[in-house]
């Protein structure tokens, strides 16, 4: 039983894409650079049979690889996550480090070492769970 979407490859520059029109424009997004998303819009555009994902088994598929997807998807962005917050604390003790104040360096202080431990355990918390849950 399908669900009436499936998946296709194209490429704008396809052979044989016939004379349909293929738009695109990046969407801006805040926060993490490193990969893009896009807006498509795809008018007349014929894409063969042999490009449907999974071939003859992937008609009506297209919903349940699309999760599959989104599945290995959320892992990348929790170790993305994590991979910020370990460089942001990384920074913090750095600068608590270094940064003197009243003859003392920040690190010192009770305050400044709760808030700091705080972050650590948050961190170890987070990639345990997402351990836990790959």
């Amino acid at each position: 039983r399908g669900d009436g979407h499936g998946f296709v490859v194209s490429q704008s520059d396809m052979e044989g894409a016939g004379s349909g029109k293929m738009e695109g424009r990046p969407i801006d997004t805040i926060g993490y650079r490193g990969m893009h998303s896009y807006e498509i819009a795809l008018e007349d555009w014929f894409v063969p049979a042999t490009n449907l994902i999974g071939l003859d088994g992937g008609i009506g598929r297209g919903f349940y690889y699309q999760m599959a997807g989104f599945e290995n998807g959320r892992l990348q962005t929790a170790a993305r996550a994590l991979g910020v917050m370990q460089a942001a604390y990384e920074a913090a003790v750095d600068y608590a480090n270094e940064r003197k104040v009243f003859g003392q360096t920040v690190a010192e202080y009770q305050l400044t070492q709760a808030k700091l431990t705080r972050m650590a355990v948050t961190i170890q918390a987070s990639r345990q769970f997402s351990y836990d849950v790959a």
